[in-house]
């Protein structure tokens, strides 16, 4: 995925070959693309007697999409959330839903969409939730 990101536009598996350093076969390479293919995220389009592959997922969306499988897997998604978000309140996260700063008393801020809803289910109190604007 990253040879694709990085590229400028569709690649062919040779293209895709010849970027990559660890001497992968031809084929090698034409199968991971297919089952990216399959996955949903790259799309393809004819190229002479070839296909050429652009990603329709960036990187950010990928992981999200990973994290969201490995929270769908776990037996309690609420409680592996709430380590994660603990977690990563050791440092400044910030995104659509949810941004996580490090409060000068060491409290972590939560700014989702549905406030009330996700420190409930975070099982966080709601003296250590701050909304912000």
């Amino acid at each position: 995925m990253r040879v694709l990101w990085d590229a400028e536009g569709p690649l062919l598996p040779g293209e895709i070959t010849d970027r990559l350093d660890g001497g992968y076969a031809y084929t090698s390479i034409a199968t991971i693309l297919s089952r990216l293919l399959a996955k949903g995220l790259v799309e393809r389009s004819p190229a002479g007697r070839a296909f050429a592959y652009r990603p329709v997922i960036d990187e950010p969306d990928l992981a999200v999409r990973r994290i969201g499988e490995l929270l769908d897997a776990s037996s309690d998604r609420s409680q592996v959330l709430s380590r994660l978000i603990g977690n990563l309140s050791k440092e400044v996260v910030s995104g659509g839903d949810v941004g996580i700063p490090l409060m000068p008393d060491g409290d972590a801020v939560i700014l989702p969409q549905n406030f009330a809803d996700f420190g409930r289910d975070l099982e966080i109190p709601d003296d250590q939730l701050a909304l912000y604007i």
